[in-house]
């Protein structure tokens, strides 16, 4: 028995060694499939020299883009536009133009102007080509790699509401209820002033969540047209993007959900005192909707556009953005209604009555926390191919957010141990003395919860950084070729990408 009891101590630290790693390494989606695209497949590459004009253009993307805002400008060196394209009806991710034939010697600048549908994100780039010898001084650009300051804002408000709303319905429904629930509270089986608090933490979240997503809109529209905001709003060029690209798409679906989450939640504000029985079932649905919300964000994202079973990839990216509002979203709940809830206790009651919430708590989180690293494993394999790929403003946001993480996981972990410090006994003499600071419990939980948010702001401004593209993006294999020597004559063959027809060869 003893023996047994030793293995289970055992298991159990090396597990909660194992979460804490893989947590600091891995904790790094939804975020990862938030950010831009990039060209996989270049025709003709960049900075290459061609013997002869080439008949088209071609470049393919890391995922789909919006044919009505994207565009291709091609140029000669002294700046003339010699050719314009767009967006391939029969490939979505393919950007091309077809060029007047027998173009002179020298270098051409190909424009491209690239709104991706996933997120509705807007790169600016060129791509340089030389037929005949290349020329110096020609150079192709790209779009900074810096977030923007709006996008920024919206997203931060979007996400830390939407995962505050799953926090506080998922804490009422599995840890306040079967905590705290007496029947003689027949309107949501908890005391007036809890659900008062509940009731404005879900009305300020829901607020902050419609502010979000309207400056979401009116920010993309300004992005797509490359206009300012009173353009977009006195021409009423957000409904143009409201109703006619994916980003409005998903846009229309995160606001009917939340809609719905406000209708349930009024519902049961009307209803607690007529039908004070429907107020848990209309909390306990919001759980589920919430979800939903959370969802539109997955397939919204980068992870639609994997190279490998996107379906599985968005299905992870909602798991892991609902185990973190399971997690954070709770922590940070609990954070805010904890206060009122003791209010009336004192000393040792007060206290168990904080623990009979921490102790359903912790396993929630910690099934979160596994959900997250399970998740983060397989959504960064998705992405991250080397190292080198993580410097960048994208590799310096990400370790903001991880150091933030690993702080949040440090002070979860003290909480942990000081609702269940007999779990612990052969490290009493290390963590005594964080025990006897954290023994009020609601100070230190305020803690957590800034941490949250703290974490909340660094996913915004991960999410709204491009990711600097894969080492492989854009390189090709030489164009399959062959030589052979008859008669005294050397004769090389070999396929021309962008010549005119689907299988051009030179022969010389």
């Amino acid at each position: 028995m003893i023996n047994l009891r030793h293995r289970l101590r055992r298991t159990h630290r090396i597990a909660l060694l194992w979460i804490s790693a893989a947590l600091l390494l891995m904790l790094v989606a939804p975020e990862v499939a938030s950010a831009h695209g990039y060209i996989v497949r270049a025709i003709p590459e960049d900075r290459a020299a061609l013997k002869r004009s080439p008949a088209r253009l071609q470049y393919w993307f890391s995922e789909n883009l919006e044919p009505e805002f994207t565009s291709m400008t091609v140029r000669d060196q002294a700046g003339n536009v010699i050719a314009t394209g767009g967006v391939e009806d029969s490939d979505l991710s393919l950007l091309s133009a077809r060029l007047p034939p027998n173009l002179a010697d020298g270098a051409y600048i190909a424009e491209l102007r690239t709104a991706f549908a996933s997120d509705g994100h807007v790169i600016v780039e060129s791509q340089v080509f030389f037929v005949g010898d290349a020329v110096g001084g020609v150079a192709g650009v790209s779009s900074g790699q810096q977030a923007e300051p709006l996008e920024v804002v919206w997203r931060v408000l979007v996400l830390s509401s939407s995962l505050m709303l799953l926090g506080a319905f998922a804490v009422y429904s599995m840890v306040l209820v079967p905590a705290w629930g007496s029947a003689k509270y027949p309107a949501g089986l908890l005391p007036p002033r809890v659900m008062t608090r509940l009731n404005w933490i879900v009305a300020i979240a829901l607020l902050v969540a419609f502010g979000g997503n309207m400056l979401a809109l009116i920010q993309q529209s300004m992005t797509f047209f490359g206009a300012d905001a009173g353009r977009v709003i006195s021409d009423g060029l957000y409904n143009v993007v409201r109703i006619g690209t994916r980003f409005g798409d998903t846009w229309n679906a995160r606001m009917g959900l939340l809609m719905l989450v406000t209708g349930l939640f009024a519902a049961g504000v009307y209803l607690r005192g007529s039908q004070p029985e429907t107020v848990r079932a209309f909390w306990v649905a919001n759980v589920w909707v919430t979800m939903l919300v959370l969802g539109t964000f997955s397939v919204a994202s980068h992870a639609a556009g994997s190279l490998m079973l996107p379906w599985l990839a968005i299905g992870s990216d909602w798991l892991h953005g609902a185990a973190v509002g399971f997690w954070a979203g709770g922590v940070a709940a609990l954070a805010l209604v904890l206060p009122a809830a003791v209010k009336p206790y004192t000393g040792e009651a007060r206290r168990q009555a904080i623990l009979a919430a921490l102790r359903r708590f912790t396993w929630i989180a910690a099934v979160g926390l596994l959900i997250v690293i399970t998740t983060g494993i397989y959504n960064a394999l998705n992405w991250f191919t080397t190292p080198n790929e993580l410097v960048s403003s994208y590799g310096g946001a990400l370790l903001l957010k991880l150091i933030l993480v690993a702080v949040l996981v440090a002070v979860g972990a003290a909480h942990h141990i000081t609702v269940s410090p007999e779990r612990y006994q052969r490290w009493s003499r290390v963590y005594a003395g964080v025990i006897a600071r954290m023994q009020a419990l609601i100070p230190t939980l305020r803690i957590e919860a800034v941490l949250v948010l703290a974490v909340m702001i660094s996913v915004g401004y991960l999410s709204a950084t491009p990711i600097p593209p894969p080492r492989l993006a854009g390189q090709t294999t030489p164009p399959p070729s062959n030589t052979q020597v008859v008669d005294g004559y050397t004769i090389s063959t070999a396929i021309t990408p962008g010549g005119p027809g689907i299988n051009t060869y030179d022969v010389e």
